[in-house]
């Protein structure tokens, strides 16, 4: 209401108001302009679509574009307007931009059915984008393959779509490309090259995941020389950041007092903190504290819980302590 006295009140008190307004719905595309300024995105959505598929094809046809792109770019951060997709109007609006080739429409088509669990149609049309040669696009598609969400997890995918020409300016892309060069993910392994990518990418946005990888190259001196130090600064760095898996690692060098000083009751606190927020890293340093009395008071049958926890959460080591012990793990205990 506010708004819309706002603008009565201006075009009242200047002619040229009204002249502007008669302007805008002359012209196609300060037309949409405007409704996008007022936040009638489906009506923007249409108008420009109205351009795009004008048999004229004159020269508001590219600005029309570029101006949607950037509207739905702004639309992928605004969590109001991602509600308002659930309008039956507002997603065939984003059909049709999407059949014109408008690569912004398969994004947020795609972000939103993520958002709500549809995650096989979201895949389809990040996958649409991406083979359209969109690098945000191949991103999404790479980590969906390496993530098994909404398509069969497959490795070797993934990281054909994160190869690097398509990673350049996405610290999340790097991230996860390293990943499969450091851990031989559908790539040759080449830790040199994963420490490149996270580099890079912690440079450019500091992801929580990056630090803690590279944290793990300069604990293991895998790609550099190792340097618990500088291994531990990276750690909690991330475990600040609230990353557990860093969290955990952290612990691991408070035990063994790798580049900082011995203190086992500090990682057996960290392991606590890691395992209590579900991480299954954590659960078995916290299981492994327990069964040899490390840090904490020796307590085989709460060591015997968290290893079983960490297995069901799908913890390697876990599943194998506890094939090794014969023990049960799998069923509905606590995660």
């Amino acid at each position: 209401m506010f708004l819309a006295c706002s603008v009565f009140s201006a075009v009242a008190a200047s002619p040229a108001g009204g002249d502007e307004a008669a302007g805008d719905a002359e012209d196609p595309l300060l037309h949409a302009r405007s409704l996008d300024r007022e936040q009638r995105w489906e009506a923007a959505v249409v108008a420009y679509l109205e351009i795009l598929t004008s048999p004229a094809g004159d020269d508001t046809t590219t600005p029309a574009r570029e101006a949607l792109g950037r509207m739905l770019v702004s639309l992928r951060e605004n969590p109001v307007a991602l509600e308002g997709l659930g309008n039956g109007g507002m997603r065939a609006a984003l059909e049709g931009a999407a059949a014109q080739d408008v690569v912004e429409a398969h994004m947020l088509l795609g972000e939103w059915l993520r958002s709500r669990g549809e995650a096989q149609e979201a895949f389809q049309w990040f996958l649409r984008a991406a083979t359209g040669g969109h690098p945000p696009a191949m991103i999404q598609v790479g980590l969906m393959y390496s993530n098994g969400d909404g398509v069969e997890k497959d490795m070797e995918k993934a990281s054909s779509w994160l190869r690097p020409a398509n990673v350049k300016g996405s610290a999340i892309g790097k991230t996860l490309l390293a990943e499969c060069f450091l851990y031989a993910k559908g790539l040759p392994r080449n830790p040199k090259l994963a420490v490149t990518l996270l580099e890079q990418a912690i440079e450019m946005d500091h992801p929580l995941r990056a630090l803690d990888m590279l944290g793990t190259c300069y604990h293991q001196g895998w790609g550099v020389e190792p340097d618990a130090k500088r291994a531990a600064g990276l750690y909690r760095d991330a475990c600040d950041g609230g990353f557990q898996n860093a969290c955990a690692n952290l612990g691991v060098l408070y035990m063994n007092g790798e580049g900082v000083d011995a203190d086992p009751a500090a990682g057996v606190a960290l392991f606590r903190q890691s395992a209590e927020q579900g991480n299954a890293l954590g659960m078995y340093f916290y299981a492994a504290a327990y069964w040899h009395g490390l840090g904490i008071a020796e307590d085989r049958w709460e060591a015997e819980q968290w290893f079983q926890r960490s297995a069901r959460r799908g913890n390697p080591l876990a599943i194998q302590w506890c094939l090794d012990m014969e023990w049960t793990w799998q069923g509905s205990g606590p995660q």
